[in-house]
């Protein structure tokens, strides 16, 4: 595996886990969390994060700005139950403007455009509908991924004359 492909799976792993231990402070020690996919044995009340889309934007010389969209899918036997979480966390998300990324780092995700959808399609069979989505964003210093290497010449040739 190469390291920009390390590199982005780090990245997006831990924005999983910042958002999923910030749910689980909203939710409770009741619900079960998961990253990226259901486990077999998951246990309901449940909750699963993943990643469904990345963006990179260029900003300046050496600033980027990351910006993932984050969807959840919440599970639970008893519909209102699972209504109440979903209403409980796109609250806590619409008042929340930073979650802790790495907070000894002061280092931290920026919330923007929560969005709830209580019809959606909740299942374990892979869809990447859920009824939450939030877009997260943070500004690095750093190139995200792996710089690719430069060129090492330039053929020219004038047809002026």
């Amino acid at each position: 595996m190469s390291s920009m492909t390390e590199s982005a799976q780090s990245t997006v792993h831990s924005w999983i886990t910042a958002i999923c231990a910030w749910t689980q402070d909203v939710v409770g020690s009741k619900w079960s969390l998961y990253s990226g996919v259901w486990p077999t044995d998951y246990t309901k009340p449940a909750i699963m994060w993943r990643v469904t889309g990345i963006d990179v934007r260029v900003l300046g010389l050496s600033s980027y700005e990351i910006e993932q969209r984050l969807t959840a899918t919440v599970l639970a036997d008893d519909p209102i139950e699972q209504n109440a979480a979903v209403l409980q966390l796109l609250v806590e998300l619409g008042a929340a403007v930073k979650i802790p990324l790495q907070a000894a780092e002061r280092r931290f995700l920026t919330i923007s455009e929560p969005k709830g959808n209580l019809n959606a399609n909740v299942n374990t069979t892979g869809t990447t509908e859920g009824q939450i989505t939030v877009t997260c964003t943070r500004r690095t210093g750093r190139r995200p991924v792996e710089e690719i290497s430069l060129m090492q010449f330039v053929n020219y040739k004038s047809n002026m004359r």
